[in-house]
């Protein structure tokens, strides 16, 4: 892109077969920006801190960031970006995909989720800052 400008495209798909515990299934929060009607953040240190139990067997995740860095070097913060992405995420249970009545649909839904913020890289981990993640703590 431009000087230092970065794009990033990512394509997430999976698959969980047996009988998994529900935590070690798909959480659609932890891929898509935000949940559209649905009280859920993503999961921190793999805990859910959410109301909301979807863990899912299935998922397909398709989005892209845009990333502008405004600040490089420091010895605390070594880096700071704006960014804006756009995500779509569909989850389901094999149990939805082989109960559709055409033996085809996935029972699912499918999240259009986007965000806008900055990200910071420093010398004790990365933060971000983001509209979708205050959104979703306001929406709790």
């Amino acid at each position: 892109m431009f000087e230092k400008h970065s794009l990033i495209v990512r394509v997430i798909g999976g698959l969980v077969q047996g009988q998994t515990p529900f935590f070690n299934q798909f959480w659609a929060s932890d891929y898509a920006y935000f949940a559209v009607g649905r009280h859920s953040l993503p999961r921190a240190v793999q805990l859910n801190f959410s109301p909301a139990n979807d863990y899912r067997d299935l998922l397909v995740s398709v989005g892209t960031e845009y990333v502008v860095p405004f600040h490089e070097g420091g010895d605390f913060l070594y880096r700071a970006f704006f960014f804006g992405g756009i995500d779509v995420t569909a989850t389901a249970s094999l149990d939805e995909v082989q109960e559709a009545p055409t033996g085809r649909g996935t029972g699912g839904y499918f999240p259009v989720s986007f965000d806008a913020g900055l990200k910071f890289d420093t010398a004790v981990g990365n933060f971000t800052l983001s509209i979708a993640y205050l959104a979703n703590l306001i929406l709790l």
